[in-house]
């Protein structure tokens, strides 16, 4: 939503007839879009690295260390490392993440064709 607001124009233009526009300039629209968008590509990347260090925590952790966690909500944790990092993908907040990961992959180089 707000990376949409400042490209909607009736909306802008309501804004501008308000008192609002002397404390926001609200003529760059355009640059507010695109800086918005560029903190949201930062603060995925940054959240997507702090996920990749949680499964490899996982993978490397104890057997006690994950039930003292998670008890067993899990269900039998596997021993090995390929195992847990396969159970941990298979977890339906794994899967949505890397499909809106993938959505914004692919729509960020699409600003590159304009």
């Amino acid at each position: 939503l707000v990376i949409l607001l400042p490209i909607c124009r009736r909306f802008m233009t309501f804004l501008r007839s308000t008192r609002l526009r002397f404390l926001i300039p609200f003529d760059i629209t355009l640059e507010t879009h695109m800086l918005v968008g560029i903190v949201f590509a930062i603060l995925v990347l940054s959240h997507t690295c702090a996920h990749i260090c949680d499964i490899v925590n996982f993978a490397g952790a104890d057997e006690d260390d994950i039930y003292a966690l998670f008890g067993d909500k899990l269900g039998t944790v596997p021993s090995s490392r390929s195992a847990r990092v396969k159970l941990l993908f298979q977890q339906r907040s794994i899967i949505t993440g890397l499909l809106m990961v993938v959505c914004i992959l692919v729509a960020y180089p699409m600003i590159l064709l304009r």
